[in-house]
């Protein structure tokens, strides 16, 4: 696999997360930004430009159509992707401090009683 997607010369990776569905890689940079690398297209789809500070925690929802991203100032971001990898902002919230973890809950449906 090569990914040339580097935003400059010697610009760290500092998250990456597999689609749970599609062959989509997405990875998160010190410099905030975000891209995800369609490996069936060959492709390298940008998201817009949300974080300004490094990216660390990268999660996808179950099925793929949200990614979460948050960075090192506390900024979470929810992005809906589509099949291909491109993203759309769907949500920015300030925490002031960074995100930890992030979990998707599937809803359950339960039998009615």
């Amino acid at each position: 696999m090569n990914v040339d997607s580097t935003p400059q010369p010697g610009v760290q990776i500092t998250a990456i997360a597999w689609h749970p569905v599609e062959r989509l890689l997405s990875i998160g940079y010190e410099t905030g930004e975000v891209i995800v690398w369609n490996h069936e297209e060959g492709e390298v789809f940008e998201g817009s430009r949300g974080h300004s500070a490094a990216v660390m925690l990268m999660e996808w929802s179950h099925d793929g159509s949200l990614l979460v991203t948050s960075d090192n100032m506390g900024i979470l971001i929810i992005w809906k992707s589509d099949a291909q990898g491109h993203l759309q902002t769907q949500a920015i919230h300030d925490f002031k401090d960074p995100v930890c973890n992030i979990v998707f809950r599937q809803k359950i449906n339960l039998p009615q009683r």
